[in-house]
């Protein structure tokens, strides 16, 4: 797989043919239960923003405007109740 990607690389950018690779790694990608990121609070001084599976490339960007909003204090972008960490929570009775 990642050779796959580097052809691909070179051929949108041929100049990278001539760059040093210093590294490199691939692995799964994280994926909640109800396919749906887990983004937002778990305790005080401790947000999360994980769990995004293929998306996270694609669903990065507006992540990344819901957490700012959520620590900055700023007007949400979207409803974040769909992502909230604690609806995974279990009641122990």
């Amino acid at each position: 797989m990642p050779a796959r990607i580097v052809t691909g690389a070179i051929q949108l950018v041929p100049a990278l043919a001539s760059a040093t690779v210093r590294s490199a790694w691939w692995g799964i990608r994280p994926l909640t239960p109800d396919d749906r990121p887990v983004v937002g609070r778990v305790a005080d001084g401790l947000s999360v923003a994980a769990g995004h599976g293929s998306e996270g490339v694609i669903l990065g960007a507006g992540t990344g405007q819901l957490v700012a909003a959520q620590l900055l204090g700023g007007g949400l972008p979207f409803d974040p109740e769909p992502f909230e960490p604690g609806r995974f929570a279990t009641s122990t009775g």
